[in-house]
């Protein structure tokens, strides 16, 4: 993934970020296969996340927050997939790189386990 994240003309991480971040492949499936298909695609974000360069890095835990904290109350089907998508991928994501210096980040966490 290194050498994926090193060669950002050939694939870029913008284009990467979007494919994996597509929930809607999972919108007909069973609720237990739905959970499993975004696990998967959080854990293969926070892997292309984390063999990125420092930059990449913080633009990408910056969207993922972003999605955590645009999912109201109520969220409709395709954002709380969304929501938790971006919940995992910055908990995977979290397990190589030191999340706690991100602005917001602690609150908006706090937050999502409120609702």
């Amino acid at each position: 993934l290194s050498k994926v994240a090193s060669h950002g003309h050939h694939c870029p991480f913008e284009r990467l970020r979007q494919e994996l971040s597509d929930t809607s492949v999972v919108s007909s499936a069973q609720a237990q296969a739905q959970r499993h298909v975004i696990g998967t695609l959080a854990k293969g974000l926070a892997a292309i996340v984390s063999a990125s360069p420092a930059d990449v890095q913080g633009q990408a835990i910056r969207h993922f927050l972003a999605k955590v904290q645009q999912c109201g109350a109520n969220p409709s089907p395709e954002e709380a997939q969304q929501c938790e998508l971006s919940l995992l991928a910055l908990g995977e994501t979290g397990k190589s790189a030191d999340l706690s210096g991100t602005p917001g980040f602690c609150e908006s966490l706090l937050k999502q386990l409120e609702s």
